[in-house]
């Protein structure tokens, strides 16, 4: 198949990520990365987002792995990674996936948000209330998801 048909395949089905159609979604992601282009890191990062929505975590958690290893400076796939680790409580192995997001992407908002998330859940107070406040300085429409957050990280000791 051309790779053509693998990038309009890929994108239709993000598309229906985008619409909350996983299952259609996935049996095109599938053919993607089964059959089209294996080695399509988009594709991988979708078919993970829908394993992601439907709680198939350890099943999103290998698509973003794959695309990762495909392409390791493909901050996404870490970030990805970090997000479905920190929700497993995995929380060393989130931090060390959402570090490597941020050395490929160090102005990236959301990323400093969920790394200052995955501190509280380690109880790192200070360390998320830094992150938080990055976060914050990048992007400062943050704010109202970010308040509750930085209050919580106040009562865990940060300053």
């Amino acid at each position: 198949a051309a790779p053509e048909d693998a990038d309009l395949t890929r994108e239709l089905a993000a598309f229906l990520v985008r619409r909350a159609r996983y299952d259609d979604a996935r049996t095109l992601l599938r053919r993607v990365v089964e059959t089209l282009d294996k080695r399509d890191t988009h594709a991988w990062l979708w078919l993970g987002l829908a394993e992601m929505k439907q709680g198939r975590r350890e099943e999103a958690l290998e698509c973003f792995r794959k695309a990762a290893k495909l392409d390791e400076n493909f901050a996404d796939a870490f970030y990805y990674q970090a997000w479905v680790l920190g929700d497993l409580g995995r929380g060393d192995e989130a931090l060390a996936a959402v570090n490597r997001a941020l050395e490929r992407r160090p102005q990236w908002a959301e990323c400093w948000f969920l790394r200052g998330q995955i501190h509280l859940l380690r109880g790192a107070g200070g360390d998320a209330l830094a992150d938080l406040r990055k976060a914050r300085e990048l992007d400062p429409a943050l704010a109202p998801r970010l308040d509750p957050l930085q209050k919580q990280a106040e009562k865990l000791g940060g300053k």
